[in-house]
């Protein structure tokens, strides 16, 4: 299956056929800071339950910022996956692995805007924030596919052309 698509240059998704794993629609429009008008949809972010390593699979919000990664909506990812990081408290473990999936998806915004520096140094922070890391998996996300595209973003000062995280036990 494929997902969407964005080259170095390009301003919004393609979107192609998508795994989708949430009921909520996706946005109209990638939004960009200074380009586009902010989204006023802030549901993503009200009354958000912290997310946990064995009972991530109920949360609409997490499965929510993955459909949103992966179509190439990346602020809209980050906004989500920040509700859920400040439900965990902003610090400790979880907090940080969340706080990983943010930095990879604000990557992905910097590219968008063609800010090849902001995308290194917020792929270079995901890469920190994994390293204590053990696991394989967190909240059904392979962090070896988010260490690796988080790798390319920081060496290449670009995302790769497809990024897609699959949710999986």
């Amino acid at each position: 299956l494929d997902c969407c698509r964005l080259t170095r240059h390009s301003k919004q998704p393609t979107m192609a056929a998508t795994v989708r794993y949430s009921s909520r629609p996706l946005p109209a429009y990638a939004h960009t800071p200074g380009k586009t008008r902010r989204p006023t949809d802030e549901s993503a972010a009200t009354g958000v339950a912290p997310l946990s390593s064995d009972g991530w699979q109920a949360s609409e919000t997490h499965r929510y910022a993955v459909d949103l990664f992966n179509a190439g909506f990346w602020w809209e990812a980050h906004e989500a996956w920040e509700a859920l990081w400040i439900a965990a408290g902003r610090r400790g473990p979880e907090a940080d692995c969340l706080k990983a999936f943010i930095k990879l998806a604000a990557a992905g915004v910097k590219q968008r805007e063609g800010r090849d520096a902001g995308v290194r140094r917020h792929a270079a922070r995901c890469l920190d924030l994994l390293e204590p890391c053990a696991e394989q998996r967190r909240y059904g996300i392979s962090l070896d596919a988010v260490r690796g595209f988080a790798r390319h973003a920081a060496t290449l000062g670009h995302t790769p052309e497809v990024m897609r995280l699959t949710l999986a036990d």
